[in-house]
């Protein structure tokens, strides 16, 4: 999936989101995000993407005038939450870790800003992951890409390269 964007400078770019590879993070505007409120949110949401898929769907309810198909585009995604949120000046980035309730879901992409580069937090401790749970819903089990990698165990938590 490409993304284009508008760089800082007013140039034209682009991101590609590829389910397979490490750029498979995306960026979207957090709703509950209140410019100037006293609330210390957030006003980005981030989600890893599983998959990209598209659904030729036929609405046949009250006032269907037609049959035809109408195409819809959705991501499969699984949410991060955002664990500690700092400012430029404090010269830090943010952390991540994903919800502990295995919160998948589904975005539009025309929801997504752009993508993000996100990097493991190695200081940080490694959990189980939940038996099946991944698997279950996503309808297969990711490859490894390592030796490194132990598909049992997941990283706790995240940073947000800016």
């Amino acid at each position: 999936m490409r993304i284009n964007y508008t760089t800082y400078d007013v140039r034209r770019a682009s991101d590609v989101v590829h389910v397979n590879t490490s750029h498979c993070n995306v960026m979207t505007l957090n709703p509950k995000f209140k410019e100037g409120s006293d609330d210390d949110g957030h006003p980005y949401m981030y989600a890893k993407v599983f998959g990209i898929f598209h659904a030729n769907i036929i609405y046949n309810g009250h006032g269907n005038k037609n049959y035809d198909p109408y195409r819809i585009e959705f991501l499969l995604v699984r949410w991060y939450t955002i664990e500690s949120h700092s400012e430029w000046k404090s010269r830090r980035l943010d952390r991540l870790s994903f919800h502990r309730d295995q919160a998948f879901g589904f975005m539009d992409p025309s929801d997504v800003i752009r993508g993000s580069h996100i990097i493991l937090r190695f200081c940080g401790t490694r959990v189980p992951v939940v038996d099946g749970v991944i698997e279950d819903f996503i309808g297969f089990r990711e490859e490894k890409d390592s030796h490194w990698e132990d598909l049992d165990e997941e990283w706790d938590s995240f940073y947000v390269n800016r």
